[in-house]
């Protein structure tokens, strides 16, 4: 296959004019329900055990996330298993989850869970918990690793593979209906919606991997039909726990949870002024779980359902996506 990527839609979104102004500061009112002045989606990356080890056939440590504050590039551990990196991993799944899902559980909010295949395969428990909440089960491929040094058929396989392991988590044998990679290549829009047609699934109902706005925008749908659109809902990197790990970044629970709140204000004030957004917060089992930033999660959950009721709209990925594309369905002869 030759990839044109500047021009064709089902290997990378193209970088126009167009799509760089957006929707020119007209954004559509989404009318959220209830007449909220905010849509906000809890988002929790469950990655733990899925990263790069030997164990996993790798032929290095992970170094992405941790506590060392430095990243693979820095300090490679090229052919060996760290075990202070996998440790650290680990406490993600042993301890940090169970808190997590308890804060979520005794606030009564949803919650996406941008998970990856390996990992929940590695403690089924999770995906039981998540199903028995109700909770949104989002892929987030099925390694944790980075897919643009992939080769093509390599990483389509990999995503044939992580969805028939979300399939065999579910209840009902259903595929995700959102993914956000993480760690993608130009092309993996493309592959996964090719992987979707072949396994004759739905389309996708939503994509997240992009930061470039407040509120949902349609593109193409890979590969399918003029009148086909995909609905990307941007993530956030900066409502994120990971800037614990990066230099520059969070340095108490009282930092994350002010940036939060600020953020929310702000978008709760444009809301009021008849321009409702969205606000995602991205989380991490191994980073928000830790007893000395966890406080920063819990108190900003106060924060938002301290607002008068129906104001905040706390909802799935899933639960935008379809309330949006019945507001606004997809336009072909429109740029987002």
């Amino acid at each position: 296959m030759t990839i044109d990527i500047e021009n064709n839609s089902s290997e990378t979104r193209p970088r126009t004019a167009a799509s760089m102004v957006g929707y020119k500061n007209q954004v559509p009112n989404p009318e959220w329900p209830g007449g909220a002045k905010v849509a906000v989606s809890f988002v929790l990356n469950i990655e733990e055990g899925a990263e790069y080890t030997i164990r996993n056939g790798d032929n290095r440590a992970e170094m992405y996330l941790n506590e060392y504050g430095i990243d693979a590039e820095t300090y490679p551990h090229v052919d060996r298993i760290n075990i202070n990196m996998e440790s650290q991993y680990d406490y993600g799944s042993r301890a940090g989850v169970w808190r997590i899902f308890e804060a979520f559980k005794e606030h009564n909010m949803p919650l996406t869970i941008y998970g990856v295949a390996y990992s929940l395969c590695k403690v089924p428990r999770l995906a039981e918990v998540i199903h028995e909440q109700g909770w949104e089960m989002g892929s987030h491929g099925c390694r944790w690793i980075e897919h643009y040094n992939l080769p093509a058929d390599v990483e389509k396989e990999q995503i044939r593979e992580g969805v028939k392991l979300f399939q065999g988590m579910s209840p009902k044998g259903a595929a995700p209906v959102g993914w956000y990679l993480g760690r993608p290549s130009p092309r993996t829009r493309g592959l996964i919606a090719e992987v979707y047609r072949e396994e004759g699934l739905p389309s996708l109902t939503w994509q997240s991997d992009d930061y470039s706005d407040d509120v949902p925008f349609w593109i193409p749908y890979p590969g399918g039909t003029k009148d086909q659109g995909l609905l990307i809902l941007p993530y956030s990197y900066d409502n994120n726990d990971f800037k614990f790990s990066r230099g520059g970044g969070w340095t108490s629970s009282r930092a994350f949870n002010e940036y939060l709140t600020d953020a929310f204000d702000q978008l709760y004030e444009e809301g009021e002024a008849g321009s409702p957004k969205m606000m995602t917060i991205g989380l991490h089992c191994r980073v928000i779980g830790k007893p000395g930033r966890f406080p920063a999660l819990t108190k900003f959950m106060e924060h938002i359902a301290s607002k008068p009721k129906g104001s905040v709209w706390v909802a799935t990925r899933e639960q935008i996506a379809n309330h949006w594309a019945e507001k606004y369905p997809y336009d072909y002869t429109k740029e987002y």
